[in-house]
């Protein structure tokens, strides 16, 4: 478990890992981590990829596996966040 010293956000990621694991998926996506830290701090996809200025649609596109995230983009994400970047690259 990553500690990152937000206990709300802690226990959403602990829910999100136990709904996929609970649907038999034990690796969540780069959009599923990223889709429940932005829910964890009540912003849009959208205004994280406008503050972090990131292309518009990228993170989106991670959703079907269309692309997958450079680590550029996971530095950004992690260092917004206060999580270490191993957070985007461990399978939980």
């Amino acid at each position: 478990m990553i500690v990152c010293g937000n206990s709300i956000l802690e226990q959403n990621l602990i829910n999100v890992k136990n709904y996929f694991e609970k649907r038999g998926d034990k690796f969540l996506s780069y959009y599923d981590k990223v889709k429940t830290l932005c829910e964890s701090e009540g912003i849009s996809i959208f205004r994280l990829e406008s503050e972090l200025e990131i292309g518009n649609g990228t993170i989106g596109r991670w959703k079907n596996k269309n692309s997958t995230p450079s680590i550029q983009v996971l530095k950004k994400i992690s260092e917004y966040f206060k999580l270490p970047l191993s957070y985007f690259l461990e399978d939980e």
